[in-house]
């Protein structure tokens, strides 16, 4: 990635940083979402908590960066 950006005026890098992704994303209910919906929010709130994974599907639990 590092020699490609260097070779290439189009690429900047931003960040640098690793991220997980689920290898299979699980399906729930509209209660059990709203709860999980409900816990990472509690979770972000909490200063000494970065980033907030899950497996569920992300219809509705993609969070801004």
């Amino acid at each position: 990635m590092e020699d490609y950006s260097r070779s290439s005026p189009l690429c900047e890098i931003l960040t640098n940083e690793v991220n997980w992704a689920p290898l299979e994303s699980q399906d729930a209910s509209d209660e059990v979402r709203a709860r999980v919906e409900d816990l990472i929010a509690d979770l972000e709130e909490d200063d000494d908590i970065e980033r907030v994974f899950t497996t569920l599907e992300q219809n509705s639990l993609i969070v801004a960066m």
